[in-house]
């Protein structure tokens, strides 16, 4: 089955499934649970003419679950993620073979007891999307210390666990390179709190000697790849802040440089976002470099918190400006490829999550926050600002004043009139009020 949206172009050159069953016999006390055992009474039974039952056996059922044949193994993306289990109960080794439970993996139970086997199946296969298209893939990702200092799982601080993620993507993007020749696909890491890192520019790489492109130790993410023509990697360290509407905006510039030869090629960028309140810049279409408490910048600073709308805002319109550069530079409107954007919330916020939506996410989400006492519709705050933006635009106005809502002292939100310049065309002229320009969103959340 050939996969349906682009999703299967990116970290998919392999839409990723695996196939794993392990059936464990163990012995379980009898209860007195009722259906027929086929043998006859043991000299144990405690009631004469009561015999061990149990019900059928069902641990067979997933090849039902997940539309496998008599045939073979039909694997479809149609099962992607899908989780099977099951309990089957046998009243003597005999049942338990005969359900193919191998002897050795009997243990003696006696003649009073059941056996038992547990069984789980998790995904399916690998199916990898057989397509010539090179893509350039650039992933942003939070360098925010609450990866290190807050979220942690199993032991491990969340850091950890994003750049074994990196590596095992940038690894399959890099294995489907193999006979590609001169188009391989390449790939770019930007990194982002406050400050804005480009870990690795776009291009192709070698992992090191064990096999990775990254690693993490001590609040640093470390680059340990080697770059195609002396490409300058950097490292970086976890920090505070999370410049995000920066980091699109660089990530963006990756894939629209002029001396980045798109032709033939497809643009993909994948941004994550945690729970941390955005900040922006008012140039939507440049944002400078982060400086404390500066004119110009919108969201918490080292005086203020809270989860405006007008950081939302500014980082939507920076969104939408890279997203048609990106088109532009890949010749989107010419029959070139036109920019896939995915996002990915991590134990976000509602806030958080809104800016990472679809158009038909955003539609469906409604924000709500207390201004001075009284609760106020945040949602319906953004859509007034797009349709003043579009109208100001369309009456070619250069810039804008918008009433959005604003971080304020102890994180309560505040009125807040923002300025923007004004670029046409930006926003949907029949649908302004249609912010997002996201294709995939995926929520993620912490299972501690």
């Amino acid at each position: 089955m050939k996969p349906r949206t682009p999703l299967h172009r990116l970290v998919h050159l392999f839409a990723m499934f695996a196939l794993g069953l392990c059936v464990l016999a163990t012995p379980l006390l009898a209860m007195g649970a009722p259906t027929t055992e086929e043998d006859t009474p043991t000299e144990n039974d405690t009631i004469t003419g009561v015999k061990r039952v149990a019900d059928p056996d069902t641990s067979s059922a997933w090849k039902d679950a997940l539309s496998i044949s008599e045939s073979g193994l039909a694997y479809s993306t149609a099962d992607a993620g899908q989780v099977w289990v099951d309990a089957s109960v046998y009243a003597n080794a005999t049942a338990a073979q005969e359900a193919g439970i191998s002897e050795d993996a009997l243990t003696p139970v006696g003649d009073d007891n059941f056996l038992a086997s547990i069984s789980a199946i998790a995904s399916v296969a690998a199916i990898h999307e057989q397509d010539s298209t090179p893509n350039d893939v650039v992933f942003v990702v939070s360098l925010n210390s609450i990866l290190d200092s807050a979220m942690k799982y199993a032991g491990l601080p969340y850091a950890s666990y994003l750049v074994s993620a990196l590596n095992n993507a940038i690894g399959r993007l890099m294995d489907s390179n193999t006979g590609n020749g001169s188009s391989p696909t390449r790939v770019a890491v930007v990194g982002y709190n406050y400050n804005v890192t480009v870990l690795m520019p776009l291009g192709t790489y070698t992992p090191d000697k064990d096999g990775k492109y990254l690693t993490y130790d001590s609040n640093k993410i470390s680059v340990t790849a080697t770059g195609s023509e002396g490409a300058k990697t950097q490292n970086a360290r976890l920090g505070s802040g999370s410049y995000l509407q920066k980091a699109i905006s660089v990530a963006g510039e990756q894939l629209a440089s002029e001396e980045n030869s798109t032709s033939g090629r497809t643009p993909v960028m994948v941004v994550m976002g945690v729970e941390n309140p955005p900040t922006a810049s008012t140039e939507i279409t440049n944002p400078p470099d982060y400086v404390a408490d500066k004119d110009g910048f919108l969201g918490p600073n080292s005086r203020e918190g809270g989860y405006g709308t007008d950081a939302i805002f500014a980082t939507l319109l920076t969104m939408r400006y890279v997203h048609q550069q990106v088109d532009k530079a890949y010749g989107a409107n010419n029959s070139g490829n036109a920019l896939t954007l995915y996002t990915t919330g991590i134990d976000t916020t509602d806030a958080v999550a809104y800016l990472l939506e679809t158009p038909d996410g955003q539609k469906e989400h409604k924000l709500f926050d207390r201004v001075n006492g009284k609760q106020v519709d945040l949602t319906e705050n953004l859509t007034n600002a797009a349709d003043t933006y579009a109208e100001a635009a369309n009456s070619d106005k250069k810039e804008v004043t918008l009433e959005l809502y604003g971080s304020g002292p102890g994180g309560a939100l505040v009125k807040d009139q923002v300025t923007f310049p004004v670029e046409p065309d930006l926003l949907n002229r029949n649908n302004p009020s249609s912010l997002s320009c996201v294709n995939h969103y995926f929520a993620a959340h912490s299972a501690a």
